[in-house]
């Protein structure tokens, strides 16, 4: 239902006028901008839903302790969107917003389609008719359709509340100077500390999957907070070194005014890893704790934030990307306070 009902919304978006009333009205994103969106956007119409369909088998997947096989997925996924990208590069003339639709949505399907194959025998081992039978025969609740959505509803808004502020931001850097510039570093420095991040990105599902009481509480806090301070050291390593600044423009082959900008993105991202990992422990553990609105009300927040320091920084003319990067960093760590708050409050609650 859900991977029915985003992808609606999505052809929706895309196929009708309302997408000008998003990118023009709401957004007010440059002209080029918006029409180089569009086709990418009409691309990747599959989307949510192999990710939707990939996540729930993954799910499945961690619960069993088979986490080797996602990561396999994951490999599959960069495999597939390098060498889509390449090819195509190589071999065609398409706009780089239409290529790099193409290539990501090549790389969700393959990886969508690599999890159903290596989980058709844990689903049938764990989901089979005789497992059903045992469950009913012993009695076990059913998971209703009115349970599962009010467990699930909060996780889904939060995630796409969350969402909502990379729109913000690229909308914040438009309305500065030279956004084309402006853009185009962010796209290279935030992606390059998001590929940092993204190791933290797993952790709630590992707490969720492992928290068996209070006793693993401390070696899961522990695992995340090396996970991100890791992640935070290489981030500035690479900043402080300037590798960052030759990865830009020898791997990535930018120009030079992109790799100025684009090292500025990526040393103010450098305590991300750091700040995501805690995130990712409260979240796990809220979850664990079906404390899932907790989880939508610290998003809702860090939005507001995130709106607030950018209107801020446009009606003062900042530097775009210091703009854009100061406003993710605060509504970071104001999420994180929430989350804590939210932790301690139910933690407490649940003692009580």
């Amino acid at each position: 239902m859900l991977m029915f009902w985003v992808t609606f919304a999505h052809a929706v978006m895309t196929m009708t006028p309302l997408y000008g009333f998003v990118t023009d009205t709401l957004l007010r994103a440059a002209k080029p901008v918006a029409d180089a969106a569009r086709p990418a956007l009409f691309i990747m119409l599959p989307w949510s839903a192999a990710i939707g369909w990939r996540r729930f088998l993954q799910g499945i997947l961690i619960r069993n302790g088979l986490t080797r096989l996602v990561g396999l997925g994951t490999g599959v996924r960069v495999t597939a969107l390098a060498l889509t990208a390449l090819l195509l590069f190589k071999f065609t003339d398409l706009p780089g917003a239409t290529l790099a639709g193409i290539a990501l949505i090549a790389s969700v399907v393959a990886e969508s389609a690599f999890i159903h194959i290596v989980s058709r025998p844990t689903v049938r081992e764990q989901f089979g008719p005789e497992v059903e039978a045992l469950e009913v025969a012993a009695g076990a609740p059913p998971l209703t359709l009115r349970r599962l959505c009010g467990f699930h509803f909060p996780l889904s808004l939060s995630t796409m509340v969350m969402l909502c502020q990379i729109p913000l931001v690229v909308a914040a850097l438009d309305r500065l100077s030279s956004p084309i510039l402006a853009l185009a570093a962010w796209q290279v420095g935030a992606s390059s500390v998001w590929i940092l991040r993204s190791f933290c990105f797993a952790l709630p599902e590992a707490v969720i999957a492992l928290f068996r009481g209070d006793a693993m509480a401390r070696p899961l806090r522990r695992f995340c907070i090396t996970v991100g301070f890791v992640g935070s050291g290489i981030v500035f390593a690479l900043a402080l070194t300037g590798l960052d600044r030759l990865y830009f423009a020898r791997v990535l082959g930018t120009t030079e005014p992109v790799v100025k900008l684009a090292h500025i993105v990526f040393l103010f991202g450098g305590a991300l890893p750091f700040l995501t990992a805690w995130q990712a422990y409260l979240r796990g553990m809220l979850t664990a704790h079906h404390f899932t609105v907790s989880r939508l009300t610290a998003v809702i927040v860090s939005t507001a934030v995130i709106v607030a320091a950018l209107t801020l920084g446009v009606l003062m003319k900042g530097e775009g990307v210091v703009v854009g990067s100061i406003a993710v960093i605060l509504a970071t760590v104001v999420e994180l306070i929430v989350l804590v708050t939210a932790w301690r409050h139910g933690r407490a609650g649940a003692m009580a």
